[in-house]
C-alpha cells in the first residue's frame, strides 16, 4: 500500500496525527519485532492512496503491460501487508526473509489504476452478512460492479490489463466476465482448478478496452463439504474471499494534468 506520511490520519477523534505518525506509534507498541499488526489495509486509520497488489503465492516477478506504472511520491511510505501462517505451530519462531525489489522510471505513458473489488467481504461492514452455506461440495458467490458503481465512469482511454484472482482454502473455480457497451458479458478469466498456492496477476495479450457502460461480473465457487459451520467473509484463511484485483490503464495526460 503507498501511504502519504504527510496526510492526515483518518482518526476522527485525533485530528492533526499525520499517517507517518501514526504509523510510528503502530510500530513503537511492539519494540521486539518490526511492523504492526495490519488486518484490512495499512493499520486502523491510516489513509492510503493505493494498493498496488503485485504478488501473492506463486507468483514471479510482475512487470506492468501497456508502459504504465503507479506514481510514487517521494512522501510516499510503502506498506507491505505479509500474511503469516501461524495455524501450522511448527512455523512459530522463524523468521522472515521478504525482500521487496522495485523498478522506477521518472515518468510512464499510462497510469497503472488497481481495483479490489469484493462484495463478499465487504459484507463484513455493510450488512446483511454473506455467508457460505456449510456441507456443499459446490456453492457460488456472484457480484457485478458497473465502471459508475466503481466511480470511473468519467474517464476516456481505460483499459484492462490484467487479474488476480483470489480465494481462500475453500475455494474450487472463478470465472471474471466483462461487459462494455457494445458486448454483452464475455469471459476474461476462467480458473477451473483453484490453489490457494498458486495465486497469479494474469495479464491479457490483448487488452479490453473498456467504457462508461462496462461491467465486470465475478463468480467464485467453493467448496464446504469439509465445514459444519456457515464460514463467515474474512482476512483469515479459515474465512472466505472473492475478490477480484483488476489492473487498468488511463493514459498519463489524463490525470497527471496541472
Amino acid at each position: 500500500m503507498l501511504v502519504d506520511g504527510e496526510a492526515p490520519a483518518e482518526l476522527e477523534d485525533r485530528p492533526g496525527l499525520t499517517n507517518a505518525a501514526l504509523m510510528q506509534e503502530f510500530d513503537a507498541a511492539s519494540p521486539d519485532r518490526d511492523g504492526w499488526p495490519c488486518f484490512g489495509t495499512a493499520g486502523e486509520g491510516v489513509g492510503v492512496n493505493a494498493i498496488p497488489v503485485t504478488w501473492a503465492p506463486g507468483q514471479g516477478v510482475v512487470r506492468y503491460p501497456n508502459a504504465s506504472g503507479v506514481p510514487l511520491l517521494a512522501s510516499h511510505h510503502i506498506i507491505v501487508q505479509v500474511h503469516y501462517n501461524l495455524a501450522d505451530r511448527a512455523q512459530i519462531g522463524k523468521s522472515d526473509q521478504t525482500t521487496v525489489r522495485l523498478s522506477v522510471a521518472p515518468n510512464v505513458e499510462n497510469i497503472g489504476l488497481f481495483l479490489l473489488e469484493d462484495p463478499l467481504l465487504a459484507s463484513l461492514y455493510e450488512a446483511p452478512l454473506q455467508t457460505l452455506p456449510p456441507g456443499q461440495a459446490s456453492t457460488v458467490f456472484t457480484w457485478r460492479e458497473t465502471m459508475k458503481e466503481l466511480g470511473l465512469d468519467s474517464l476516456s482511454g481505460v483499459e484492462l490489463h490484467g487479474v488476480m484472482p483470489h480465494m481462500h482454502q475453500l475455494g474450487r473455480k472463478y470465472q471474471l466476465r466483462v461487459a462494455t457497451g457494445s458486448t454483452p458479458m464475455q469471459c476474461a478469466a476462467d480458473v477451473q482448478r483453484w490453489d490457494f498456492h498458486w495465486q497469479r496477476m494474469y495479464f491479457f495479450a490483448k487488452p479490453w478496452k473498456l467504457d462508461a457502460d462496462s461491467a465486470f461480473e465475478v463468480s467464485c465457487d467453493f467448496d464446504t463439504s469439509s465445514v459444519s459451520e456457515p464460514v463467515s467473509p474474512g482476512w483469515g484463511t479459515r474465512n472466505e474471499m472473492c475478490l477480484a484485483t483488476l489492473y487498468l490503464t488511463v493514459p498519463a495526460a489524463q490525470l497527471m494534468a496541472p
